[in-house]
């Protein structure tokens, strides 16, 4: 995995872009790859991003991480504000000179691997996932360290022939990941964005068993989901990625599920954005939940409840009636299947107690 280095802010201060420098366009003009003209020498924000990844480099020397992420969100801020329409700079073809800047460059980025060979396998806003060669899979450190360097130069070569400007777009290597998976769109599709699990070695523990596994956008680091869903997501994942028996592991937590024993885990927590009598036209569950409550649910922000056979229900009032076919449907089978089709199986299958033949 590559991350290209606070991206957006690099790309305004690489093309110059900000509003007094899309005003005075005509004053030594510069096209981005996107068309959109800036000047080169009339600008503001290229040289308050410049001083504040400076202070940002410092906080990380310092080992100030706080520091650091204030900074990278104030900078990250910058692209935000100029496509609000309250900002009184607001020009949508500033933070559009920037989303498009920031697609050419991942194109850039992605045809330069290709053509040496690599396969790039993803790529979302600022990363881009790449398939390493056989060869350079017993020497990562190198290999990547030479990937960034080679790539970098490829990036500041073009930039500079093409636009006649320096780059500050720099990419770096991020992790390795051993085994990775990146799921379908529901519904199917292209892989999902910012959407993957993969198997990373733990530092000082390379041999196997020892691996962690990284989840980013699934439902393990979701706390709208259950805890139910997150434990046997990390574990499916974890058993799958090591190659141990699934079928009827599937079989006995969904077994174990019907016998009470993870009734402490089927727990939703959801937000309340304003008092439960407020929502009219949709009422999701979780606000019928809250109603349950009464007046003291008004003042609330946020609810904990269950899925019972009388529909959802507030963890604070009684509820032995628990729906275990909806925590089935809704948050074991969809994690499940996900992932199962890939190994020549399905969830419906392993519950109605037939599976299917391997590729077949």
């Amino acid at each position: 995995m590559f991350d290209f280095k606070s991206l957006y802010p690099s790309i305004i201060r690489t093309f110059k872009i900000d509003p007094l420098s899309r005003l005075r366009a005509d004053t030594n003009p510069l096209d981005t790859p996107v068309g959109t003209s800036f000047s080169r020498t009339e600008h503001i924000l290229p040289a308050a991003i410049a001083e504040l990844m400076g202070k940002r480099e410092q906080a990380k020397k310092d080992q100030d991480p706080h520091l650091s992420q204030a900074i990278k969100i104030l900078m990250n801020s910058f692209y935000g504000v100029m496509g609000t329409e309250g900002c009184r700079f607001h020009d949508q073809r500033l933070p559009a000179a920037i989303t498009g800047t920031g697609q050419w460059v991942l194109k850039l980025t992605r045809k330069y691997f290709e053509q040496h060979g690599y396969d790039v396998l993803y790529g979302d806003t600022d990363s881009v996932f790449v398939q390493l060669k056989r060869a350079e899979r017993f020497d990562v450190h190198t290999a990547t360290n030479q990937l960034v360097q080679r790539t970098n130069t490829f990036i500041t070569d073009t930039i500079q022939t093409e636009f006649n400007l320096k780059s500050h777009l720099e990419i770096e290597f991020e992790r390795h990941f051993i085994k990775l998976f990146i799921p379908a769109l529901r519904g199917g599709g292209e892989g999902a964005k910012k959407r993957y699990v993969g198997m990373v070695a733990e530092p000082g523990k390379a041999e196997p068993g020892k691996e962690a596994l990284v989840f980013t956008g699934l439902e393990f680091v979701r706390s709208d989901w259950t805890r139910l869903a997150r434990n046997f997501q990390y574990e499916l994942f974890d058993r799958i990625f090591h190659d141990r028996e699934v079928t009827n592991w599937v079989s006995n937590r969904v077994s174990d599920l019907r016998e009470h024993l993870y009734d402490n885990d089927l727990i939703y927590q959801k937000r309340l954005r304003k008092p439960p009598r407020e929502y009219v036209k949709v009422v999701p569950p979780h606000v019928k939940a809250a109603r349950l409550l009464g007046p003291p649910a008004e003042g609330l922000k946020e609810i904990r409840y269950v899925m019972t056979k009388r529909g959802p229900v507030p963890q604070a009032l009684p509820h032995d009636d628990l729906d275990y076919a909806h925590y089935i449907e809704k948050q074991l089978k969809p994690i499940a299947d996900a992932v199962l089709q890939f190994v020549g199986l399905s969830f419906s299958d392993i519950i109605g107690g037939r599976q299917l033949k391997l590729f077949s």
